[in-house]
């Protein structure tokens, strides 16, 4: 018995078949384990990751929307781009102490407000 055609109503006991909520459920079963089959499926890629042709990389670097893909670049580097992308998009956009997007530690000063920045010192007014 395969994952992907699996009919949980005939698997059901005579006396079960004829109950509608119980064919429902056996449906739903139907369609809740073809879709993780699926699932599944990918992952088996990226388990032979190791066997994928050039031309197989470059599709799975294209359906995971890896930007920084070179589809240029000698085979290992692309196998090794595409098994740290997950990883690499971990980080993505997560600020970092040589970003720009990364909090300071003294505000800049605004005019009117009484604070006044000296380097990382902040001072107020009396």
């Amino acid at each position: 018995m395969r994952l992907n055609e699996t009919e949980m109503v005939k698997l059901l006991p005579a006396w079960m078949q004829e109950d509608g909520s119980d064919k429902g459920i056996a449906t739903g079963c139907d369609i809740i384990s073809r879709d993780a089959y699926a699932r599944l499926k990918l992952l088996s890629r990226w388990d032979k990751i190791d066997q994928l042709s050039d031309a197989e990389l470059d599709e799975m670097a294209w359906e995971l929307n890896i930007q920084w893909y070179d589809s240029t670049a000698p085979i290992a580097a692309k196998q090794a781009v595409i098994r740290n992308s997950d990883r690499v998009y971990a980080k993505l956009g997560t600020p970092t102490p040589w970003s720009r997007s990364w909090p300071t530690t003294s505000a800049p000063a605004r005019s009117g407000s009484g604070i006044s920045t000296a380097g990382s010192r902040i001072t107020s007014r009396c």
